[in-house]
């Protein structure tokens, strides 16, 4: 737990030492914002590498753990962020229900040279098989006006078991490159639970440096989309290959994710019509519940301890409480009014004018043993609204709606939470 304090601490350290300009985008210059845009995809999904390979070592769950959550699989995609000690994203763990037979899933995924066949904008895709058995996966995605390339090394983990599919890792065969991802398969009578474990390293420099120097957490959050657009990619197509099939009846009483809280914030993305529609990040605090309803309850004070609110305000008497919020990344920024109720064990804020009206930010806090509380955060926001720059980098790659949200999203509740536990560490003193 001093690690994870230390992280989040690191977290907004980091962001209030640096500052950046801040302006209204306009239809002027909207070329300009669009080279913007493919300039962060580019260097975003494009393959770097240094002397001396060293892939990131990758944390497992057992099949046991992994099956213990298929009823929350059931109602959407699962991913688990963890941080290192000094801040920094570590390794990403995305999971998923498919409505297919694992040996169907493993095959699309075990075969790359057909990638071109269903992965979006993916025009290069040949592959080079090892006597070892392994094989080496060379592509290259088509951004209108730029090409990506990139190789993967692809090796088949022997069997845990003898009714289990072989794991697959992936690695870049770039000298120094860290990138590491590694695909299970764990059948269940519905389908397949899909697993991908993952770290993806950011670029020391260009736009996505300069972006992640500002804005900490959106490291995570770009982090995802990479590994957000394979998981995705290959789920849809075994899912087209498999056909439509009658899902049996799920038994509601197995467990959930409460295993994943032991290393990382838990993120269950909710969607509609192939959107995000919503969030919740799922963490723990070491302070009480009234200590966290006192700090989230008071938004007009989380400009002071949330680095991606400049401005909160109170602006208006009675009930609900009305204030204003303005989030910033740099280049843009959103200001919007909200109402704020609360209760014995939540707050809830809802947009009512501005940039983000219609949005929604719930706290819903649980006690726990030993003074620790659950948090989960529930948010709603379409930062696309008033902004050239992330509608133009949803039209790239769709899945940057997931990345920038959940950026945003850490940066509010690792505020609130250090926050929280420095005031919990205060009145203790």
């Amino acid at each position: 737990m001093i690690d994870k304090a230390c992280s989040i601490r690191s977290q907004v350290d980091l962001w209030q030492s640096t500052s950046f300009r801040t302006v209204r985008i306009t239809k002027q210059g909207s070329h300009a914002y669009l080279c913007f845009a493919i300039a962060l995809a580019v260097s975003l999904f494009a393959c770097t590498g240094w002397a001396d390979p060293r892939p990131y070592p990758l944390r497992t769950f057992s099949p046991a753990q992994i099956q213990s959550m298929e009823t929350l699989l059931n109602d959407g995609d699962v991913s688990l962020i963890e941080s290192t000690p000094n801040g920094k994203h570590g390794q990403i763990t995305t999971f998923s229900f498919v409505n297919a037979p694992a040996e169907l899933v493993w095959g699309v995924v075990a075969h790359p040279e057909r990638y071109g066949d269903f992965v979006r904008n993916m025009e290069k895709c040949s592959v080079q098989k090892y006597a070892d058995g392994s094989l080496e996966h060379s592509y290259s995605i088509n951004y209108t006006i730029t090409r990506v390339f990139g190789r993967h090394r692809y090796v088949f983990l022997p069997k845990e078991s003898s009714g289990s599919l072989p794991s697959i890792d992936m690695t870049e065969p770039e000298d120094g490159a860290t990138r590491h991802y590694r695909w299970e398969f764990i059948p269940v009578p519905r389908g397949t639970l899909l697993v991908l474990y993952g770290y993806t390293n950011m670029p020391d420099e260009g736009l996505v440096n300069r972006l992640t120097s500002s804005v900490p957490s959106l490291e995570y959050g770009l982090a995802l989309i990479t590994q957000m657009t394979q998981q995705f990619a290959m789920k849809k197509r075994a899912e087209q290959l498999a056909g439509i099939r009658t899902i049996p009846a799920l038994n509601r009483t197995q467990g959930g994710y409460h295993f994943l809280l032991e290393r990382g914030v838990v993120v269950l993305t909710r969607t509609q019509n192939d959107r995000l529609s919503g969030l919740n990040l799922i963490d723990q605090a070491r302070a009480k519940i009234e200590t966290l309803l006192q700090i989230a309850g008071e938004p007009s004070a989380w400009s002071k301890f949330v680095p991606s609110i400049t401005l909160s305000r109170n602006t208006g008497e009675g009930s609900p409480q009305k204030i204003e919020l303005e989030q910033t990344l740099p280049l843009m920024s959103w200001r919007t009014n909200y109402g704020v109720m609360l209760s014995r064990s939540s707050v809830d804020l809802m947009g009512l004018s501005g940039d983000l009206r219609d949005a929604r930010i719930r706290w819903d806090f649980q006690s726990l043993a030993d003074d620790k509380t659950q948090i989960v955060l529930r948010i709603s926001q379409d930062f696309q609204r008033s902004s050239m720059v992330i509608r133009q980098l949803y039209k790239l790659e769709p899945l940057f709606e997931y990345g920038i949200n959940v950026g945003m999203s850490l940066l509010l509740l690792w505020g609130v939470k250090w926050r929280a536990e420095q005031v919990q560490t205060q009145k203790a003193t």
